[in-house]
């Protein structure tokens, strides 16, 4: 069996333990863009904000791909999929024939298209060239401006502000976080962050990156007023790739479509991780969920499907945990739809930035948000996947020492 995985983060890792726990013999081939070992992405703030060295990114040991008998081709780009000889054709030129294929290529930036922005200076932070591009900007930089404040603008934001940097966050929305917690959590976070100096224009725009000589010299915002700059974090949303599979039959939409055993509408052609939609446990729908654990357990059923295996992926739901200067957030589960009947229960202690929200439907939990001190998220988690009634219980979920045995 010749199995080919595109992609060395979580899931095409995964899937590769997978696959050679399942067939010992198997050829496996592994493509990647980045001619580096698998990293974790996540670490990439921590990188920049000098808090680990690069040696402490990497998810598997330098040995990983001789130990599971792999053929890495590293920096070498998929361009093209042919599904009817089975093969990939590679950016060098190269064509690697498959019996199985799986897609684990992740998310990559949106483009803005915003004048100046083009050149010198503008980096995202979903790479590591990226975060060694950043730092070897920072001997020449005393202010930032991050446009976006999801995850990765703001973890971006904090890490440049722990290397002493001026750091302005620009966000088009009403709030920060838009799309990973509640208002009232954004609303903690925000002030954890002001108070370490960070500044924020949100329901703004950037309408031009001003340079002189090439060089960053500031930004012109929506609402008028100019910020000086002299490093650009573009974190204004990333997209799944997927355009090597336009001649294929596999069906797609925001992300790549799977079934219940992470195959795709194309034979022999699978997908694992944020490149995914997949089901969702709590609502029912098919959407993305770009969490490193929702990868890893995707990338592992893959793999054993792949190797012929019928292992089904219950499904996940949306997951987020983050830390911004020793203050915690952590959501689970579906936090953004209320309705009449859901019962809400909420703790608050302002002067702490606690704050704690669970969302019940039918004495069921569905979603839950947490700053600060924890309650026990990993029993909310079971209780979401396990859907079990909470009943005359459910004042006690709002306790830290909360303990669920099931």
């Amino acid at each position: 069996m010749e199995y080919v995985v595109i992609g060395n983060s979580a899931a095409g890792v995964n899937a590769i333990e997978a696959i050679r726990k399942a067939d010992e013999k198997g050829r496996i081939v592994n493509i990647a863009d980045e001619p580096y070992l698998p990293y974790s992405r996540p670490l990439l703030s921590y990188l920049v904000a000098g808090k680990v060295d690069e040696e402490r990114i990497y998810i598997r040991p330098k040995t990983f791909y001789r130990d599971h008998r792999v053929e890495p081709i590293l920096g070498d780009e998929v361009v093209e999929v042919d599904s009817k000889k089975q093969w990939v054709v590679l950016k060098s030129g190269k064509k690697i024939y498959y019996d199985r294929l799986l897609v684990a290529t992740g998310r990559k930036p949106v483009k803005l298209p915003i004048p100046g922005l083009e050149g010198e200076g503008v980096y995202p932070l979903t790479s590591l060239d990226h975060a060694r591009g950043i730092l070897s900007c920072l001997p020449d930089t005393k202010e930032v401006l991050v446009i976006g404040s999801g995850l990765i603008g703001l973890k971006s934001a904090e890490a440049l502000r722990i290397r002493g940097l001026d750091v302005t966050v620009v966000e088009i929305a009403e709030r920060i976080m838009p799309f990973a917690t509640d208002a009232r959590a954004s609303e903690f976070l925000q002030h954890v962050m002001e108070e370490n100096g960070i500044k924020f224009h949100l329901r703004t725009s950037v309408d031009e990156i001003e340079r002189v000589k090439g060089k960053i010299v500031g930004a012109r915002l929506s609402n008028g007023e100019r910020i000086p700059c002299q490093l650009v974090i573009l974190a204004a949303g990333l997209r799944p790739v997927f355009n090597f599979l336009k001649g294929t039959e596999a069906r797609v939409n925001i992300g790549v479509i799977v079934d219940n055993y992470m195959q795709t509408t194309e034979p022999n052609i699978y997908a694992a991780g944020d490149v995914t939609e997949s089901k969702d446990v709590i609502t029912g729908m098919s959407n993305l969920s770009a969490v490193w654990p929702r990868a890893s357990e995707q990338g592992y059923t893959a793999g054993y499907n792949m190797a012929g295996f019928k292992k089904e992926y219950i499904g996940g739901y949306g997951m987020n945990s983050v830390s911004f200067f020793g203050i915690s957030c952590i959501s689970v589960g579906d936090i953004f739809t209320e309705k009449p009947h859901y019962e809400i229960l909420v703790k608050e202690i302002p002067e702490e930035y606690v704050y704690h929200k669970i969302i019940l439907e039918n004495d069921v939990v569905r979603g839950a948000i947490t700053v600060g001190r924890f309650i026990n998220m990993s029993a909310m988690n079971r209780l979401i996947r396990k859907r079990v009634k909470v009943g005359v219980y459910k004042e006690n979920l709002l306790e830290e020492k909360f303990i669920f045995a099931y």
